[in-house]
C-alpha cells in the first residue's frame, strides 16, 4: 500500500488589521471640520459649495476667495479651490471639444445644453446667455434651456429676467427636481427683485 499522504494541519492564521483610510483631499465638509471661523468665511464657503455643485466653478472659486478674506481656514479652502479649478479645467476642455461641432452643424438640443452649462461653469456667463437665448426660442419646450438660462441671468445679477426663466423653467417641468431647483434661486433673487 502507498503511504497516506499527511492531513494539513491547521495554521494560525492573524487577520489583517485595517489600516484607516486617509481622507480625500477634497473631503473636507464645512459641518465635520471643528475650526472656528466667522459666520461671514462660513457663509461664502456654503455659497462656493452650491456654486460648485451647479457646476458654476469659477463662481464657487471668487466664493472660497471671499471667504479667506473674511478669515476662512487656508486648509479647507485650498482644498476647494484645487476641486474648483480641475472642475473648470474639464469645462473648458468640454467647451473646447462641442463649440466647433456645434457651430459647424447647429442642430443638437444636447449639445447647445452641454456647451451653456460648460460656458456657465468657466464663467463665460455672456456667452452661456446668448446660446441659451438662441436655444430657447429655436425649442421653446426646453425647461433645462431656460433653467440654464436662469442661471446665465442670475450670475449676470439680470434679477427680471432670471426670474422669468426659472419661472418658465418651472412651467415646463412641473414635480421635478429642475422644477424644486429653479424655486430655489427663485427664492434666492427675490430680495434683489424688491429692490
Amino acid at each position: 500500500d502507498p503511504p497516506k499522504p499527511e492531513p494539513p494541519q491547521p495554521r494560525e492564521v492573524t487577520p489583517p488589521v485595517a489600516k484607516p483610510e486617509p481622507p480625500a483631499k477634497d473631503a473636507t465638509p464645512v459641518a465635520e471640520t471643528p475650526v472656528r471661523m466667522s459666520p461671514e468665511a462660513q457663509q461664502w464657503i456654503e455659497e462656493g459649495d452650491r456654486s460648485l455643485a451647479e457646476g458654476l466653478a469659477a463662481s464657487a472659486i471668487e466664493a472660497y476667495k471671499r471667504s479667506k478674506e473674511h478669515g476662512g481656514p487656508e486648509a479647507i479652502l485650498s482644498a476647494r479651490v484645487e476641486r474648483a479649478t480641475k472642475s473648470r479645467e474639464e469645462a473648458q476642455r468640454t467647451a473646447r471639444e462641442l463649440s466647433g461641432p456645434i457651430q459647424a452643424t447647429a442642430d443638437s438640443t444636447g449639445q447647445r445644453l452641454r456647451l451653456a452649462a460648460a460656458y456657465l461653469q468657466d464663467g463665460r456667463y455672456l456667452e452661456a446667455k446668448l446660446l441659451l437665448v438662441q436655444l430657447t426660442v429655436i425649442t421653446p419646450d426646453s425647461g433645462e434651456g431656460f433653467y440654464l438660462l436662469g442661471i446665465a441671468y442670475e450670475s449676470r445679477s439680470e434679477w427680471q429676467q432670471a426670474a422669468e426663466a426659472f419661472k418658465k423653467a418651472q412651467a415646463l417641468c412641473p414635480g421635478t427636481a429642475l422644477d424644486v431647483q429653479a424655486g430655489f434661486h427663485l427664492e434666492e433673487i427675490g430680495a434683489h427683485l424688491d429692490h
